[in-house]
């Protein structure tokens, strides 16, 4: 750690501009949600004429977006209510996560240089077996099976999980695929626990004059879900028909 930027910091370094540096961030507003800090704020937006100076989330020369830029942005967008603490058993994977009333957010950090991993998480605190190289341990106290999947090197995962434990988002921002293109992250959806496939969960599918804002499970009926609809230009006395298919 230094007092400034490295005058050849990039996406490979360890300053402002690099990967690592937006996951650094990242993992400080964590430690400050779980220590109950009140404000946490980056220094700056946009600001310097060079690389030792080139201090905020955007770029001045090219207004390109770094790293720090989606990193802010991905808990900014999905982190609300209360802190859920997390355990890994890598050092170099940095993981919390958060619940609501709604939902549960996971974010993963791979810092690893090299080496990507198949994981196993579980939303509670009970020790995972298994043979995946590295385990996850949320304490959202979500008694539901374990989820697995794969994560590379140098990458960032955010999970999204309803309150019965199923996945039905991931959000993937690595070094390798968008960080390099400058592109932002890549959003995934995952069929919930009615066998439905929801679409797009966090951007509304347009399908004719309106629009499917969400599909989720009633917990307290079972079998039956809520479709959530945008009317768009639909009046109130038309009629709308949707299809659902297993």
């Amino acid at each position: 750690m230094s007092w400034q930027n490295s005058g050849s910091d990039n996406l490979y370094g360890n300053g402002v501009n690099s990967f690592i540096g937006g996951q650094f961030f990242a993992e400080m507003l964590g430690i400050a949600m779980k220590e109950q800090v009140s404000i946490l704020n980056l220094w700056s937006v946009i600001e310097g004429n060079s690389i030792v100076n080139n201090i905020g989330f955007l770029d001045p020369s090219t207004s390109n977006r770094k790293p720090l830029f989606y990193h802010f942005k991905l808990l900014a967008d999905n982190f609300s209510g209360f802190f859920a603490n997390s355990v890994s058993s890598n050092a170099l994977v940095k993981t919390f996560g958060c619940k609501n009333q709604n939902e549960v957010c996971v974010l993963i950090m791979i810092q690893d240089l090299a080496n990507g991993f198949n994981f196993t998480l579980a939303l509670n605190t009970t020790p995972l077996s298994g043979s995946s190289v590295l385990k996850i341990n949320v304490d959202a106290g979500i008694q539901s099976l374990p989820f697995s999947k794969f994560i590379p090197a140098q990458a960032t995962i955010l999970l999204r999980f309803d309150l019965n434990g199923n996945p039905f988002e991931k959000i993937s921002y690595s070094l390798n695929e968008q960080a390099v293109n400058n592109l932002p992250p890549g959003y995934f959806s995952y069929a919930i626990s009615t066998g439905v496939n929801t679409g797009q969960t966090s951007v509304s599918d347009v399908v004719g004059p309106f629009s499917i804002k969400k599909v989720f499970p009633v917990p307290s009926m079972d079998g039956k879900i809520t479709v959530q609809i945008g009317r768009g230009n639909v009046g109130k006395e038309d009629k709308l028909a949707v299809e659902v298919f297993n």
